[in-house]
C-alpha cells in the first residue's frame, strides 16, 4: 500500500490505481456514483501532471480536462487536480459541490451537497 504524501503528488500509474481502490471503498463500492467518478478524474489529474511532456502527456490532460468538465457540468461536482485532497475522500451527494484549485484536505473526508471549500486570502491585512 503507498502512503499519501503532503504534496498529493501521485507517481505512478500503480499508485493511482491503489489510491481509487481505497476510494471506490468509501464510495458504495461503486464506479457509478458521482463522487467515486470525481474521485477518479481528480485522481487521474493528479497523475497526469507527473507525466514528462510529450505525446502521452498530451492526451493525458486532454482526458483530464473532459472528465473534469463533464463531472463539473453532469454532476456539479467542481474538483480541480492542484488541490491536495488525502486518502477515502467520500463525496456522499452531487450538485453544487465546489472545492477551491488550491485547497488542502486531509484523509478520511465526507463532504454532501451544496458544499464550497475556499481558501481564505487576508488581501495584505496583518
Amino acid at each position: 500500500m503507498f502512503r499519501y504524501r503532503e504534496d498529493a503528488r501521485i507517481q505512478s500509474f500503480r499508485e493511482m490505481l491503489s489510491l481509487m481502490r481505497e476510494d471506490k471503498r468509501v464510495n458504495d463500492r461503486s464506479f457509478l456514483r458521482p463522487g467515486m467518478q470525481a474521485m477518479m478524474m481528480y485522481r487521474f489529474g493528479v497523475w497526469q501532471t507527473s507525466l514528462k511532456r510529450g505525446v502521452a502527456s498530451a492526451i493525458a490532460y486532454r482526458l483530464y480536462r473532459f472528465m473534469h468538465i463533464y463531472v463539473r457540468n453532469f454532476y456539479g461536482i467542481e474538483l480541480y487536480a492542484t488541490a491536495k485532497i488525502g486518502r477515502r475522500l467520500r463525496i456522499a451527494h452531487q450538485s453544487a459541490i465546489v472545492l477551491h484549485p488550491q485547497v488542502v484536505m486531509g484523509d478520511d473526508c465526507l463532504i454532501r451537497q451544496g458544499v464550497s471549500i475556499g481558501r481564505a486570502s487576508n488581501h495584505g491585512e496583518g
